[in-house]
């Protein structure tokens, strides 16, 4: 019986949190974290130095997957 009324809550609560994003996002507030600014010249800087894409993230406190993508990126595709 306690599993019952349990899942009926946890479903409560489920709708109040979507509906509350909803509404934020209705209100124009940005929901989730922050995007981080990467200058994509400094990487393509650090990589001509020969530094690896795991020792640019660390520096850059970016994942190493993103520095590559973003080194791979065109001057067009980064705009």
């Amino acid at each position: 019986m306690l599993a019952v009324f349990a899942e009926f809550e946890r479903d409560l609560i489920r709708e109040r949190v979507i509906a509350g994003l909803r509404r934020a996002k209705a209100l124009g507030k940005r929901v989730g974290r922050p995007r981080t600014q990467v200058d994509r010249d400094q990487i393509l800087a650090l990589r001509e130095a020969g530094l690896s894409y795991r020792v640019i993230g660390r520096r850059l406190r970016i994942s190493p997957a993103l520095a590559h993508r973003l080194a791979r990126q065109t001057s067009v595709d980064a705009g």
